[in-house]
């Protein structure tokens, strides 16, 4: 079977165009970089790889967000330092305020400092801010009120054993919420022992910084050593040792009790009990950060207030002894709030930069994977535009040789031709 130069010229032809058109793709494929530049190229790679590259743009603003919700905490961080300072100052000054070497002026003098300390740091709580958010007013926190508090100072071990001078009893000891609530601070000393009467003499002194609790309040009772319970009771009130503070108008203030008995050893030995009412505030919500990760993806960023009300400290006053000793007992309450906040900023801090170091790898991960799919293998595109040129080159001087041995055959025919009829 012959095949005729014309079936030889069409496949020249074919093939030829075919090489020209897979040359044309090689350029364009070595141009971009990509082995995917329509869906044409690969229907299903292409929509996977467009899968992948949206993961990883969501990774990397989410790191942005994580980022940016760091820098916020930074600036937290920074305001309470500076709430920290001024803190250490009114402690520094309460320490100094509980010498008797201090005149009346004295005290007044550094109830001033005090007092104009108190609003610095309501203002760096109001004024901190980062990108129009206010950081420290409690905005940030869904924490909606202080529980009432109490801050106990008690005095070292008992007769050895590993009691307390009182050990008092969470069921027994409340601040009233009805009808007012007032911060107060109170001092329970045992001053003698009768042996006679077999009976301890114990005298609580009650005084607050607020004016409507009234004059300092004394009172003196008798306890039997071993027992936890005022002989003026007649017996064991229920429950034992409880002792209910009233205010100038006769409001129930707060109530104490004990559980552990008190001994011949305890005489000469005070203990303390300092008092903070609730704290309301309105609430916040803290903020939530995408991540980026994925639907629903989120971490939460929560910054509590650091202003006086939520210290506890805005009702600081200098007195007697007994309310120097409860501002400074507030004072260091208040700077572990807020050293507790520092290293809430801080773990919070750590914790997102082990999220954007996360969501870093899967970038990495995801953009790798996307790269397999979307780029081109260089070495081996290029090993196939050589390829493809080499074989255009030659069907190009093939196709060229046939039609001139085309017109060759012609010519002779023309002359073979008119040769036979002259």
């Amino acid at each position: 079977m012959r095949i005729g130069l014309s079936d030889s010229f069409g496949a020249v032809e074919y093939n030829l165009g075919r090489n020209q058109q897979n040359l044309a793709n090689s350029v364009k494929q070595l141009s971009s970089g990509l082995r995917i530049n329509s869906a044409a190229d690969d229907p299903s790679g292409l929509a996977i790889a467009e899968s992948l590259r949206s993961i990883s743009n969501g990774l990397q603003q989410g790191t942005t967000n994580v980022q940016t919700a760091s820098n916020a905490l930074t600036v937290a961080e920074s305001a309470l330092h500076s709430v920290t300072a001024l803190i250490q100052r009114m402690r520094a000054l309460t320490v100094e305020a509980r010498s008797d070497l201090n005149s009346a002026q004295n005290i007044a003098d550094l109830q001033t400092e005090i007092d104009q300390l108190s609003q610095e740091i309501n203002r760096i709580a109001s004024n901190a801010n980062f990108n129009g958010l206010h950081l420290l007013d409690g905005s940030l926190s869904n924490t909606q009120q202080q529980a009432p508090y109490f801050i106990f100072e008690q005095n070292p071990t008992v007769g050895g054993t590993t009691q307390t001078l009182i050990s008092t009893d969470p069921t027994l000891t409340y601040v009233s919420n009805t009808p007012v609530e007032q911060q107060a601070q109170m001092s329970f000393s045992i001053d003698s022992y009768d042996a006679t009467t077999n009976e301890l003499q114990v005298t609580l002194t009650v005084s607050s910084p607020d004016p409507s609790f009234g004059p300092a309040q004394q009172n003196v009772f008798h306890v039997t050593p071993g027992t936890n319970y005022f002989v003026e009771f007649g017996g064991p009130p229920p429950p034992p040792g409880n002792y209910q503070v009233q205010n100038a108008a006769g409001q129930y203030v707060f109530a104490f009790g004990w559980t552990a008995p008190l001994s011949v050893n305890d005489v000469g030995k005070t203990a303390y009990v300092v008092t903070e009412p609730t704290q309301y505030a309105s609430g916040g919500q803290p903020l939530t950060v995408n991540t980026g990760a994925g639907e629903g993806s989120t971490v939460a960023v929560s910054i509590d207030a650091a202003n006086t009300a939520a210290l506890g400290i805005n009702e600081i006053v200098l007195g007697d002894d007994l309310m120097n000793y409860a501002a400074q007992t507030r004072l260091d309450n208040a700077l572990n709030l807020v050293t507790g906040q520092e290293a809430s900023i801080g773990a919070q801090q750590v914790a997102l930069g082990e999220q954007a170091n996360d969501a870093s790898i899967q970038i990495v991960n995801q953009v790798a994977s996307e790269s397999s799919i979307r780029d081109l293998n260089i070495a081996s595109a290029t090993t196939e535009f050589t390829k493809e040129q080499i074989l255009v080159s030659v069907g190009t001087s093939v196709l060229s040789q046939m039609e001139v041995s085309t017109q060759q055959l012609t010519t002779l025919l023309i002359g073979a031709i008119s040769a036979a009829h002259p």
